[in-house]
């Protein structure tokens, strides 16, 4: 049995902004592209509404919606987040909705990968329509597949009551809140050492393949030091954890505070001691998630800037931070005698 992932809809015009927002519409596409990057997928289905101007559906063609996902248009987009993870897993995208005289909610998917005897999760926006409908196609086309809808993962225009459930129940179709390792950002309580110092050890390890000279093989704080950085509040410690409340990764962070000077301002800086996703779980933007919370406590601690080190040798942290906007603030040079 393979598993196989289906996203329904998950368009710039269904997120807040767009000509048909539907509430939740954002938080769901991030959470979406997440889970489009998890290795266990043999395949990701990635459904597009993609109208022409007349169609049906519209208000101005007598329907009940407002134009909306109209064919090459921005709003027809893809998230960006999820058009990225699609081009990351070469998803198959399905445009459905092309006929302006016939309205299609569900994505009539044949093909594709998918087989009878497959496990096939449906996410997307919005459950109450195109999502639910599109599953219930799906059982229709793969009667012997075991079709779910993952309800953590969509957005509803209305809603999603126990008639819904109990139609789709009648279809054999089931429905879970969440999927498999959604991500929980958390701060660090004394059973994340162990996972937490498995981590350090990962770090320590590229820190010492890239400069030998300057690392040995160890990591950077023990346990008892990191059961004391918990108790103590010095620093703060922030860790990633999935739906098994397991550390997949963490962040380090200080309040640092410069105190003003004869020739600088007083600065009140939140410093990145050090980070680190388990390298069997890197691509899942994970990383992304914390940094997005270290950001938050930055905001929150009212600081001016965020700041970290990273070694030359590690480029993969380097690639990392670049592409989350961060500058390079001073450069510490070197030479080896």
């Amino acid at each position: 049995m393979k598993k196989v992932l289906v996203v329904v809809d998950v368009q710039n015009d269904f997120i807040e902004g767009g000509a048909m927002a539907v509430e939740g519409g954002k938080r769901v596409a991030e959470l979406v592209a997440e889970e489009m990057l998890r290795k266990e997928y043999s395949s990701v289905i990635v459904t597009q509404d993609w109208h022409p101007a007349n169609h049906c559906s519209f208000k101005e063609q007598g329907g009940p919606w407002p134009a909306h996902c109209v064919e090459n248009t921005k709003g027809a987009e893809l998230y960006p987040a999820i058009a990225e993870a699609a081009k990351k897993v070469h998803a198959q995208i399905f445009k459905k909705g092309t006929d302006p005289k016939k309205e299609e909610y569900g994505a009539d998917i044949k093909g594709l990968f998918i087989d009878s005897r497959d496990d096939i999760r449906v996410v997307g926006i919005a459950l109450d329509y195109c999502v639910k409908e599109t599953a219930k196609m799906l059982k229709k086309n793969y009667p012997g597949a075991h079709v779910t809808i993952v309800t953590g993962l969509t957005a509803a225009i209305k809603g999603f009551d126990a008639d819904d459930r109990t139609e789709l129940l009648r279809l054999a179709v089931k429905t879970k809140n969440t999927a498999e390792n959604i991500i929980t950002i958390r701060n660090a309580e004394e059973k994340d050492i162990p996972r937490i110092g498995e981590l350090l050890a990962q770090v320590c390890e590229v820190h010492h393949e890239g400069r030998p000279d300057m690392f040995d093989l160890g990591r950077k704080y023990t346990d008892d030091e990191l059961k004391d950085l918990i108790s103590d509040g010095k620093k703060r410690i922030l860790v990633a954890a999935d739906d098994n409340d397991e550390t997949l990764g963490y962040a380090i962070c200080e309040l640092k505070h410069l105190n003003k000077s004869n020739y600088r301002p007083d600065i009140k800086t939140l410093y990145v001691d050090d980070l680190c996703i388990d390298e069997k779980h890197r691509g899942r933007h994970i990383g992304k998630r914390l940094m997005d919370a270290v950001t938050a406590l930055a905001k929150k601690e009212g600081c001016h800037n965020i700041e970290l080190n990273v070694w030359a040798c590690n480029n993969g942290a380097m690639k990392f931070y670049d592409k989350y906007g961060m500058k390079v603030q001073c450069q510490k040079m070197e030479t080896i005698l």
